[in-house]
């Protein structure tokens, strides 16, 4: 270490001699002139000589997982990045609420988003603990389910949003998806085929089927009338049930539970192109009736929005016919192997 020292103030007193510069880019000029390890370097350069640099480490993750590192400050944003512990990050100063969990700006290895602040510590430039978090594991309180005996099922608010809360975890659907289908395919609760299907499913349920009227579109923006068989159930419970056993276990749909429950809206394009609704403007629809979702129960997270690259995907899948949707979408996630488009 006394060698190094020697050394650093021998080369530091040449270079400082015939510089002008200021001493941040003094201090650069010294260790790109020395031979210093990586480390040393990073520290000398971007920590110790910068003095409004908070610098901290994630240092809890819930059991077998890591720490999110989150495009938006909320729990349903996009995963830019998971954290193992032990990351450093850098905190940039901003932090945001979101229903009841504090969110902290952090950039790791140049990469910006958002971070839960109970999971991580942080530490002014000269290591003194600022923040420290408290992850204390614990068994949420479950809640309790709502009477449904004898229910107007258009009070959808009565019942609706605890049992898409209860099938978004167990079956791992966004919430936002699973209210807007239930939405559109239900009209909030008005019309379920006599048999709790709010969500248009075919088929024979517990409790039977029903013949019914539907409309189908074979023929982009053609759409016709047919009857056709609906699943009925025995109850309100059994009929969100049904829903989330469909697209978990369904070949069709199951990919959508496994990689994009954090990504509604690709969610919605993989069930929509694997053949959920052959409506044209299925997405739109979904996409329109979250935005009355969410100012009715005052939760933006359930406002399903595009970008521009899953509108033009969107597009272009609506000029196939239906049938002819499913071999495409496989096609572009396995060609691009991406979360970009899929």
């Amino acid at each position: 270490m006394e060698i190094f020292v020697s050394k650093f103030l021998k080369k530091a007193k040449n270079i400082f001699f015939n510089s002008p510069d200021s001493f941040e880019s003094f201090i650069l000029k010294i260790s790109q002139n020395i031979n210093l390890d990586e480390d040393i370097k990073e520290d000398i350069v971007t920590e110790n000589f910068t003095q409004d640099i908070i610098k901290g480490r994630v240092i809890n993750t819930l059991p077998g997982k890591g720490l999110n590192l989150r495009a938006e400050p909320t729990e349903f944003s996009t995963i830019k990045k998971i954290l193992p512990k032990n990351t450093a990050f850098v905190f940039l100063g901003d932090r945001q609420n979101y229903r009841g969990v504090e969110f902290i700006k952090v950039s790791v290895s140049g990469t910006e988003g958002w971070v839960a602040s109970n999971f991580v510590e942080y530490f002014d430039s000269k290591g003194i603990l600022l923040f420290r978090g408290e992850f204390i594991e614990s068994t949420p309180k479950q809640e309790e389910a709502p009477n449904t005996d004898g229910i107007d099922t258009s009070d959808w608010k009565s019942y609706a949003p605890y049992h898409i809360k209860r099938i978004s975890e167990k079956y791992s659907i966004p919430e936002a998806v699973a209210f807007a289908q239930f939405a559109l395919e239900s009209n909030f609760g008005k019309s379920h085929i006599n048999g709790f299907n709010f969500f248009g499913i075919k088929g024979v349920g517990n409790a039977g089927s029903s013949f019914s009227k539907t409309k189908e579109e074979f023929e982009p923006n053609n759409q016709i009338s047919i009857r056709d068989t609906f699943k009925k159930n025995k109850t309100i419970e059994e009929g969100f049930d049904s829903y989330g056993r469909l697209l978990r276990d369904s070949t069709r749909y199951n990919l959508a539970t496994e990689k994009y429950y954090e990504l509604p809206a690709k969610f919605v394009i993989w069930i929509w192109a694997n053949g959920y609704a052959t409506d044209s403007k299925y997405p739109e629809k979904l996409s329109a009736i979250s935005k009355k979702i969410a100012s009715e129960l005052g939760r933006q997270d359930l406002v399903i929005s595009f970008s521009e690259e899953e509108i033009r995907l969107i597009n272009y899948l609506a000029t196939l016919q239906p049938k002819d949707r499913t071999e495409k979408i496989i096609k572009i996630r396995s060609r691009t192997n991406t979360s970009s488009t899929f």
